[in-house]
């Protein structure tokens, strides 16, 4: 099955023309905002993305090739490492004692109560941080290779330039570091055993394996390491650390719903903008089936990760800056570094592997750069690309429509995004914001007591004014306007996260259209770009 997309997506963002495109000064209407520096850069004429079928030499470039590196390094292809944003890491439960849901769930031989000491003290947590480190970067080598996966020391991968913090790596591996830390703290093994602060010896931890070869040998590695630190318990038998594998639904169980783990093996799902902060550490995200699994609870913290989600000010409700925002994540970052709820383990690397004569730079911010700026080296521009896409058996599950799920979400997702473009982009190079089907936006507070919205905010997308449907009808801000509406109205799955918070939407004008939402957060204004022109309104407005 083949799925062909010309060089000029279904919107034309510029003229284009064999020869490449670039960028054309736009004003917008009613001011003198010029489009930013002009960009020109080779393109294909014909991308074919295609159901894997026959051998790999059927093809001229294959995304995360990693099941034929092998074949596809004796064929000459070459390849290159593109980092992945998610972060693999180890979640503490910092809880004091586990809550009411212990036990409800799955049996994992504890019950409501039971005493979570040591793991609530941040010190105890740090140390098993730096013992972790000293061993990481060889176990990652060794289970899962270099090419595989990379080290982190950050809660937020460095592959989103944007909104990493440098200055919250950690990548301390003295084991000496972390006795003195344990020492300073309370903690003495003078009598040849651990004993805590409270003068009981150290209890035994266990560490929650995903059911998976690697991770389960990558858990393996970490606790003997931390073994080979703590020694013997007082008994001269049991080891202070251990690797439970209950097997999954069971492990996710224990996590997300129990909450009565000790340390569990889990990842983090960041997008764009990071609002899986909130989620994830937030006080109000530690509930049954919550995503705050450590239970930490730090109010500092709360008031830095209410903004990131909300983009306001928590006391004043003023709406908080792109750069205050980021500036809310950085101290986040720092928080989370220094209280440690959470141990960075390591990012996962994707292979996408292209024939010799295929050229390309490769950026994981917006999987579009990836097939817009592919190209063949003995052509300036021009040509057509063959992309492996992972087969199905079931050709129902290839689904690339606006208003139903995308079944095999991740692959297909990049498909859908580089089909239709969005208002706003990722600068390859910074990571930042880039004008692309809009050439400006606003956001500001808004309030409307007769429709009962006191905290919201208007976000404002000026157009280009040079953009067409590839059937030549032009683009205005009524495609917009009719887009957002549609999906609402039918509950599209890919304006889930939009629908309840969209109150209105109005035009001004061919090229402006005002959004009207009755919240505040900045990560709206994404799903509002991402989803603005999806369905032209000459071809959809009598479809039911």
């Amino acid at each position: 099955m083949d799925l062909v997309m010309t060089a000029r997506p279904i919107i034309l963002l510029f003229v284009l023309a064999v020869a490449g495109f670039t960028s054309t000064s736009l004003a917008r209407a009613g001011s003198e905002l010029q489009q930013p520096n002009v960009w020109s850069f080779p393109r294909v004429d014909e991308i074919y993305f295609r159901e894997e079928f026959g051998r790999l030499t059927e093809y001229d470039a294959a995304w995360d090739a990693w099941r034929y590196v092998g074949e596809l390094w004796d064929s000459g292809w070459n390849f290159s490492l593109l980092p992945n944003r998610c972060t693999w890491i180890f979640a503490i439960n910092c809880r004091d004692v586990t809550p009411e849901s212990s036990g409800k769930f799955v049996n994992y031989n504890r019950t409501p109560g039971f005493s979570l000491y040591p793991l609530n003290l941040s010190e105890f947590r740090r140390a098993l941080k730096i013992i972790i480190n000293s061993v990481k970067e060889d176990l990652i080598r060794e289970v899962y290779g270099v090419e595989f996966a990379f080290p982190l020391g950050s809660i937020i991968s460095p592959t989103d330039k944007y909104w990493f913090n440098p200055n919250v790596v950690d990548t301390s591996r003295s084991v000496a570091e972390a006795y003195r830390i344990l020492i300073e703290a309370g903690f003495s093994n003078s009598s040849g055993y651990w004993m805590c602060p409270n003068g009981q010896e150290l209890r035994q931890i266990h560490i929650i394996a995903p059911d998976s070869p690697t991770y389960i040998d990558f858990s393996i590695g970490i606790v003997r390491q931390l073994n080979s630190f703590f020694g013997k318990m007082s008994d001269g038998k049991s080891d202070y650390f251990v690797v439970d594998v209950p097997g999954f639904p069971h492990s996710a169980y224990i996590t997300y719903y129990n909450r009565d783990f000790d340390v569990s093996f889990t990842v983090c799902w960041p997008g764009v903008y990071p609002s899986f902060l909130y989620y994830d550490f937030h006080t109000d995200n530690d509930y049954i089936g919550g995503r705050n699994v450590a239970g930490f609870n730090n109010s500092l913290l709360d008031d830095l990760l209410w903004m990131i989600n909300f983009g306001c000010d928590p006391t004043t409700g003023r709406l908080l800056s792109l750069e205050e925002l980021r500036d809310a994540c950085f101290n986040a970052q720092l928080i989370i570094k220094e209280e440690t709820p959470v141990i960075p383990l390591f990012g996962r690397t994707r292979i996408p592997a292209f024939k010799p004569k295929l050229a390309g730079w490769n950026f994981e911010f917006d999987q579009k750069w990836l097939y817009t700026l592919t190209h063949w080296k003995d052509l300036k521009v021009g040509g057509r690309v063959n992309w492996l896409v992972e087969s199905t058996n079931n050709m129902e599950e290839f689904v690339l429509h606006p208003l139903k799920p995308l079944k095999r979400y991740i692959q297909y997702r990049y498909l859908f995004d580089t089909i239709f473009d969005p208002l706003i982009v990722f600068n390859p190079y910074s990571g930042g914001e880039l004008p692309w089907a809009a050439i400006d936006w606003k956001r500001e507070s808004w309030s409307d007591t007769d429709l009962n919205v006191t905290d919201g905010m208007k976000v404002t997308f000026w157009l280009r004014n040079e953009m067409f449907w590839h059937d030549g009808v032009q683009i205005t801000a009524e495609d917009v306007k009719f887009c957002w509406e549609y999906l609402k109205c039918y509950n599209a799955p890919i304006f889930k996260d939009v629908a309840s918070k969209l109150v209105k939407v109005e035009t001004e004008g061919d090229y402006i259209v005002h959004a009207y939402l009755n919240s505040t957060s900045y990560a709206l204004i994404y799903d509002l770009a991402d989803t603005a022109l999806l369905l032209p309104k000459h071809l959809w407005e009598n479809v039911t």
